[in-house]
């Protein structure tokens, strides 16, 4: 499956950028202004932020 990202707004290298994310086979393939991809699933991510992915550090190992 291929999914092209238009218009995200990114956390990329500390800062955040307008860019398009295009995905194939769920890996980042590229990223970058004015990707195209006719083959591919555009979503529009106006108003959405794209961060890396979080992890919760604060977990408890215990039994409940």
């Amino acid at each position: 499956m291929k999914y092209l990202m238009k218009n995200a707004r990114a956390y990329i290298g500390g800062e955040f950028i307008d860019t398009d994310i295009l995905v194939i086979d769920s890996f980042i393939s590229r990223i970058g202004k004015n990707i195209v991809s006719p083959d591919a699933e555009v979503i529009d991510c106006f108003g959405l932020t794209v961060f890396p992915g979080f992890t919760d550090v604060h977990v408890h190992f215990r039994q409940p």
